[in-house]
């Protein structure tokens, strides 16, 4: 606003910035008077636009910050970033960037890796790091600003970055995304066995002290490709990967059980995916339920009449009477004295079978 207004004129003006170009959060009022901001301040308390005094001096308080103020508060977060990020890679944060520029494209995933496989990494530098950004944005026409204008953009493409490796379906600016894949690869996974748990990559990955390349690689990927899934399998697989990943960040089981659990994981996900591929409904149906019982650790022999009662499952509504010819048969197929399959039997049914059901006719339509 490059000329001095008050009361009605200034508030219908500045009303303007809530109508936000795409892809951006909020607007921000330049006064290029130096004397506006008191101008609103009084706007508002004139015409009392919150009844309610509490919030109207909330917003006194706190809709106008000082430059200054936002300046030293954005580079007290930049200094304690740097301060977690030497602390987690052990880099110096402008060497990092420096070697980035020229050209390093394995220190850069080797940082991201430590940081998204780090508990103070996604508990503090990562949320501080998009706090430190949002604060940059924030602050207007600032004389020293410029001078950062290089450092903001590295602290965003590092943002992308750990953004695209967490929570791969994001979708990010595209001068950012530009400059992100001149340093670093990424896709979505689409299917389990794209990931190839080599024996002999882990071990070389071992030799190299390298564990966190393990987990960013292999666990962190396979966590965000089952997250939402509607699968009850997917969903078994993803919880048991979610803890192990979170044991991992705490340190609460040792690289190797990591590694161990991750394999069997990996095993079990990729041969279910494989073999449920091309069945037809009855079959993949029964095949699905074979799966979990023995991914609870119950062992079944599925019987004709068993067979029947899939089939009458799927062609009908699962009524109180469908579902208590299922229980019987369920019961008949497993091991002789397995008694864990009974209590899980109703959860068995609407929480597996059920879900699975209508996941095929939805496919179907």
């Amino acid at each position: 606003i490059a000329q001095l207004m008050k009361d009605v004129s200034l508030l219908q003006a500045s009303a303007r910035v809530n109508r936000t170009y795409p892809s951006k959060k909020y607007g921000l009022i330049v006064d290029l008077c130096g004397v506006l901001i008191e101008n609103y301040k009084k706007a508002i308390e004139n015409y009392n636009l919150y009844e309610d005094k509490e919030i109207n001096r909330d917003i006194l308080k706190n809709l106008f910050k000082d430059s200054f103020q936002l300046w030293s508060e954005f580079l007290s977060k930049l200094e304690r970033f740097k301060e977690l990020f030497r602390e987690i890679t052990g880099l110096e944060w402008e060497e990092f960037t420096q070697e980035v520029k020229g050209g390093n494209r394995e220190i850069f995933k080797e940082a991201v890796d430590m940081v998204i496989t780090d508990e103070k990494g996604l508990i503090f530098l990562y949320p501080l790091l998009r706090e430190t950004i949002k604060i940059y944005e924030s602050i207007g026409a600032y004389p020293e600003k410029v001078k950062y204008h290089d450092v903001c953009k590295e602290l965003k493409v590092f943002s992308a970055a750990i953004t695209k490796k967490i929570k791969p379906k994001t979708k990010i600016p595209k001068d950012v995304k530009e400059e992100l894949l001149k340093r670093f690869e990424f896709k979505e996974i689409k299917q389990a066995e794209e990931i190839r748990f080599s024996v002999e990559v882990i071990e070389k990955l071992r030799k190299s002290n390298k564990d966190h390349v393990i987990v960013a690689d292999f666990l962190v990927p396979l966590v965000n490709y089952l997250e939402d899934r509607k699968d009850p399998i997917h969903k078994a697989i993803y919880k048991r990967l979610k803890e192990l990943k979170n044991k991992y960040l705490s340190r609460k089981a040792s690289i190797q059980q990591i590694i161990e659990s991750l394999r069997k994981e990996v095993d079990y996900l990729t041969s279910y995916e494989r073999e449920i591929k091309t069945l037809k409904p009855e079959d993949r149906l029964l095949k699905q339920l074979e799966f979990y019982l023995v991914y609870e650790g119950i062992k079944i022999s599925p019987t004709e009449e068993l067979r029947k009662c899939i089939r009458e499952f799927l062609a009908k509504q699962p009524t109180e009477e469908v579902k208590s010819r299922l229980k019987e048969e369920l019961i008949l197929s497993v091991e002789e004295g397995d008694e864990k399959l009974e209590r899980i039997l109703d959860s068995l049914i609407e929480d597996v079978l059920i879900p699975l059901k209508r996941e095929m006719e939805n496919a179907e339509n």
